[in-house]
């Protein structure tokens, strides 16, 4: 990965006008200027710029007691996933992250549109975080003797969820200074693929309607609409959901990703990183209907995507350098995307030494070796759909603060 994006680094800047989605890094070289300081003297902002695609706002809020090698807390707004936001946290709140941590906390203003879809919040993120790479993290404390490197982690919500997951996932190199430590996810968007809509007649394919006997039919039927309803998923249990709804995140898909192929790109949907998606690349047919006049997309099976088998993806490679940092995944019980963060927290923990070795059959004795190495996970379920206010944000901020400090590399 890293030798492929020091090739595009070679290349003619015109390049950089279409980055290819997947690109792992971005420039280390990167252009800023600091602007006006912004309502107290703690708080700054820089303007860090994204190759020749534009540029990206920092809001930095420096603690009190300012050193160059307090922790540093990135992060990344839920983004415009909501009809009617509720308050979602303000500069306040942030600036109160500095007095519970003693970090200084750097918000990510990434920028995500229908004239800026995939892959540029992607990018922004990366640019930004190599960004406080070059200046913070290998800034003044690095040159002490033995040299000093902030510890670095990242928490974020929604869209906001997903790129810090995607960070997170990535930059967590076991011997680089100022990789990820420690990341808190809330109602992370961690697959834009989505729960494929059943065929309508998928639950009756099993049964012969055409017996007589009734009286064995709906047995059957009742048995098996019962065991439906008792597993329900959170997408369909909620798709209607007044504060975030399945169509509103529909919507919000069409409106950031210009290809459906785009969706699957684990740097989007960071759970495929660990498996394989539920549902094939959608076909034009399945895209639009309309482009079909014959076809009725509410009775004909074929204009619904082809669901699939999970298939376990192993993440991180068993030889390599990547160590998942400590992890905190919110979700909300009334919220659809529940069972993403459950999946995702489930992943990341199965994803530890001891787990990947004992199924590969490596033994109990080696196994037992790695348990210091396994990922550390908090799975945290919140009331109604679980969207992170002000104090919510605060207590991500001391569980991030406590993180940062259990954190030895």
């Amino acid at each position: 990965m890293r030798r492929a994006y020091n090739a595009i680094l070679n290349a003619p800047s015109t390049l950089w006008a279409t980055p290819t989605f997947g690109t792992p890094r971005l420039p280390r070289s990167l252009p800023c200027r600091h602007l006006s300081i912004v309502d107290s003297p703690k708080l700054h902002q820089v303007e860090v710029g994204v190759g020749s695609s534009g540029h990206v706002i920092l809001d930095i809020h420096n603690p009190a007691n300012a050193d160059a090698a307090n922790p540093i807390i990135l992060y990344l707004p839920r983004g415009p996933c909501l009809a009617e936001p509720p308050h979602p946290p303000t500069t306040s709140a942030l600036s109160a992250l500095n007095h519970i941590t003693d970090a200084t906390t750097i918000q990510i203003n990434y920028r995500i549109s229908s004239t800026l879809p995939f892959p540029t919040p992607v990018h922004d993120v990366l640019a930004c975080y190599d960004w406080v790479l070059k200046t913070l993290v290998h800034g003044p404390a690095s040159w002490q003797n033995p040299p000093r490197f902030p510890r670095v982690g990242i928490c974020g919500e929604l869209v906001g969820g997903s790129l810090a997951a995607m960070l997170a996932l990535t930059e967590c190199h076991s011997q680089k200074p100022g990789r990820i430590s420690a990341a808190a996810l809330g109602n992370p968007i961690a697959d834009w693929t989505f729960p494929a809509a059943e065929s309508p007649h998928e639950e009756m394919d099993a049964i012969d309607l055409s017996d007589s006997r009734s009286e064995a039919v709906e047995p059957l039927l009742r048995k098996r609409t019962q065991a439906k309803q008792r597993t329900i998923d959170s997408w369909t249990a909620f798709a209607n959901s007044h504060s975030l709804s399945a169509q509103a995140l529909l919507s919000v898909r069409d409106t950031f990703f210009t290809k459906p192929e785009k969706w699957f790109d684990p740097f989007a949907s960071p759970l495929l990183f660990f498996r394989t998606a539920t549902t094939e690349i959608p076909t034009l047919e399945q895209r639009d209907p309309a482009t079909d006049p014959a076809t009725d997309s509410a009775t004909d099976p074929a204009s619904v995507p082809v669901k699939k088998r999970k298939a376990r993806r192993p993440y991180p490679p068993l030889y390599s350098d990547l160590r998942l940092p400590i992890m905190r995944v919110d979700v909300g019980e009334e919220s659809l995307l529940r069972d993403q963060g459950v999946e995702l927290a489930e992943r990341v923990k199965r994803s530890s030494p001891s787990y990947m070795k004992q199924a590969a059959g490596w033994g109990e004795g080696l196994a037992t070796e790695q348990l210091r190495e396994d990922v550390d996970v908090e799975l945290v379920k919140r009331e109604g759909v679980g969207l992170w206010g002000e104090d919510e944000l605060v207590e991500v901020g001391r569980w991030l603060g406590e993180a940062l400090c259990r954190h030895k590399g």
